[in-house]
């Protein structure tokens, strides 16, 4: 469902008749993305979002958000911004999904007037794949941003400081056993 069609109470009714997830399309948690993908005529921006993501865990409702990667304006900062609205907001779980400009939607065909996207990569149209640029980020990055984003979401500073400290601890025992296997 839409955040913005959900509040407390109807949330309450949900659980008491056996809803036991929801699934949310944040998108981006920048203001200007989330305005830019029709999410702006809301009825509330992303604070309201937040708030709706506390109220659904509190209702003892799971609450699964799904993102989109790659949309026209994205770039580092707007992407860093969406992680840090998942860490402040502590959904259950996030999917992250990369945009694609599909044939016929007023953005696929604005892009492909524009020259960006093409018809030739149908075939890649997974939305697991970047198959265009946005105006900040190459369709490496955009591939790149979104196993970061699968990395990151849920772990504070110190647990990533911990998981890399295992990383390097653990590459170093296993260089020193190929070492003394040689």
């Amino acid at each position: 469902t839409r955040y913005d069609l959900v509040d407390a109470e109807l949330l309450r009714l949900m659980h008491d008749a056996g809803c036991r997830e929801i699934n949310y399309g944040l998108e981006m948690a920048d203001e200007e993305a989330f305005a830019a993908v029709g999410k702006g005529g809301a009825k509330q921006g992303l604070e309201y979002f937040g708030a709706m993501i506390q109220a659904t865990k509190a209702a003892g409702i799971r609450c699964h958000t799904h993102l989109m990667l790659g949309l026209p304006n994205d770039s580092w900062p707007s992407i860093k911004r969406t992680i840090r609205f998942l860490r402040k907001n502590r959904p259950d779980s996030v999917q992250v999904a990369i945009f694609i400009p599909y044939p016929g939607t007023p953005l696929g065909e604005q892009l492909r007037r524009d020259g960006v996207a093409r018809d030739d990569t149908f075939r890649d149209y997974t939305g697991f794949k970047a198959v265009i640029p946005t105006k900040y980020l190459s369709i490496d990055e955009i591939n790149e941003a979104r196993q970061y984003v699968y990395h990151v979401w849920d772990k504070t500073l110190l647990t990533r400081l911990v998981n890399r400290v295992k990383r390097w601890v653990g590459h170093d025992a296993r260089k020193q056993k190929n070492s003394a296997v040689e």
